[in-house]
């Protein structure tokens, strides 16, 4: 008896150790000096590999990864944290090779799946993608399908299989609204040439897009100033001047579509109505 009280007491302490780890904040100093009174603590090490993966640091980010792998195998998200590594850096033949040996690992892993189907997809192989995101949905959580669905989502169109592209964006703006969803799901309804679609997805994308950066908020823009152009030009083809006219001027009149390219074509089509 008092051995099976002790051993769930050393079972506590640890959990209770783990869970202060992760429920403080360390920034970039205190994780060096973390590091560098434990060593081989994968904790530390995978923390100050994602400061330097922020960093931009990747070198010392894939060396830090690569400890926290070699010190504890068993643990799935030294394996996501490497893969990710090597697709951001442009690396995804790296990537789906430490991803894949981790699904024969870890086959009932939702987030491993998951990162298998985005690395797949980058790499265009469509069905291979869909396969790991089926995988995935059967072993995630509520809190992460949304993203999962997303990533069906796209997979889907690229498979030209637009009804279910369209359930599961849908599914996937039901659990979460996101700008990067209601984008993707308007370049669905444009490329079925359904404007009136394409535009509500794509307001919707403009206005969640308000913590985006810049550069990122320029591409939900200008698909959103293409589909307004595209849907006045089919107006002005069906004789429908005045209505052509106020989606041209929606361009023009915006603050944020009067920087796209498709400015300059609305006003050379609003100068000849």
């Amino acid at each position: 008896m008092k051995r099976v009280v002790a051993l769930f007491f050393s079972f506590l302490l640890l959990f209770s150790i783990s869970w202060e780890y992760e429920k403080k904040k360390y920034d970039f100093e205190e994780l060096l000096l973390k590091v560098k009174e434990n060593p081989n603590n994968p904790y530390f090490l995978g923390k100050l590999g994602d400061c330097y993966l922020e960093k931009g640091v990747y070198n010392k980010a894939e060396k830090l990864y690569k400890k926290c792998l070699s010190i504890e195998p068993e643990e799935s998200r030294h394996y996501i944290r490497l893969a990710k590594l090597y697709d951001k850096i442009d690396k995804p033949e790296e990537a789906k090779s430490i991803i894949t040996n981790a699904s024969y690992y870890f086959d009932r892993n939702g987030e491993v799946f998951s990162t298998l189907g985005n690395i797949e997809y980058k790499l265009g192989n469509f069905s291979n993608a869909l396969i790991a995101y089926e995988k995935a949905l059967l072993f995630s959580d509520k809190k992460n399908k949304h993203y999962i669905y997303f990533g069906l989502g796209k997979t889907c169109r690229e498979l030209k299989d637009y009804e279910k592209a369209k359930t599961f964006f849908i599914k996937s703006l039901q659990l979460k609204p996101y700008c990067w969803t209601y984008y993707e799901f308007g370049k669905l309804f444009l490329e079925l040439n359904n404007y009136k679609q394409a535009i509500w997805a794509l307001v919707n994308a403009k206005a969640f897009s308000y913590f985006q950066e810049n550069k990122m908020k320029k591409l939900i823009w200008e698909r959103l100033a293409s589909a307004y152009f595209k849907y006045a030009i089919k107006l002005k083809d069906e004789n429908k001047k005045e209505e052509a006219k106020s989606f041209l001027s929606k361009i023009t009149n915006d603050r944020d579509l009067s920087q796209t390219d498709y400015c300059e074509k609305a006003s050379f089509w609003l100068k000849r109505f």
